[in-house]
Formats: structure tokens, sequence, C-alpha cells
């Protein structure tokens, strides 16, 4: 599961921990330095991502679904590689 929920300045990116991989969430994250502030949490099972713009060079939900996107493209290939 995935789910995004936005905050006035925030958005919360909700990942479920038995299809996401905390390392590999870390590494796509980094592709987005330059645009957003950034933590990872963790919530029952769930790890959260929260983030802020930077900038307003994107807005907050153009760059939440560009970076869960990514994730997702991500774990997919190293899961499918894995098989």
């Amino acid at each position: 599961m995935k789910k995004i929920v936005y905050q006035e300045k925030f958005a919360f990116i909700y990942l479920t921990k038995e299809f996401y991989n905390i390392n590999q969430i870390g590494a796509a994250i980094s592709n987005y330095k330059d645009f957003i502030e950034h933590n990872i949490g963790e919530l029952g099972k769930y790890f959260v991502l929260k983030i802020s713009l930077k900038n307003d060079d994107y807005t907050l939900k153009m760059i939440s679904e560009e970076i869960l996107n990514y994730i997702l493209s991500e774990e997919y290939q190293i899961k499918g590689a894995a098989q």
C-alpha cells in the first residue's frame, strides 16, 4: 500500500514495510535533494516519508507523486531482477 497525505507545507508518503525497502527509499529520495527536505520514519507497518519543498519550482502534490512513482519503479526493478 502507498498513500500520500497533504498538510499545509508538508506531504507524508506512507509505504508498507512488507513491500518497500528503507535503503531503496533513501537512495531514491536522494535524487530530489535539490528540491525537497525530507525525513524518513516508521509508524506501525509503514515507512513514513515526510517532505517539504525547498523552493517553488514544483508544487508539493507534483513532487510527491513523482517521488512516489520513482520509488515504486525502483522497487519493481529490484524485485523483478531478483526473480
